[in-house]
């Protein structure tokens, strides 16, 4: 990822997290543009779901820092780790429906 990219979404990140009534510290900032880093081909889509997530917490305050946005990158990776399990073993499930018939 070229410098302006890593800029546009920087700033994107900042602008969503403002619109929700967010305000983001540099570090918290900082762990999210990692997390989305996961996502290349989804940073919008992992974005929304960080903030839905955001949404369903009881907060203190409106500014969000490192450690709050570190239990909610952990949160959505075990949600991710639970989904793909699922589809493993949907597929699974599939493959053998199909050795069935």
């Amino acid at each position: 990822m070229c410098e302006p990219d890593i800029v546009d979404v920087r700033n994107k990140v900042q602008k969503k997290f403002k619109t929700r009534g967010y305000t983001i510290k540099v570090k918290a900032l900082t762990k999210i543009l990692s997390f989305l880093n996961h996502f290349q081909d989804a940073k919008d889509e992992a974005l929304d779901l960080h903030l839905d997530e955001l949404q369903h917490q009881s907060l203190k305050a409106s500014i969000l820092d490192k450690e709050l946005v570190h239990q909610m990158v952990s949160l959505l990776w075990e949600i991710e780790v639970v989904a793909a399990m699922e589809r493993t073993h949907s597929s699974d499930t599939q493959v053998s429906t199909l050795r069935i018939i």
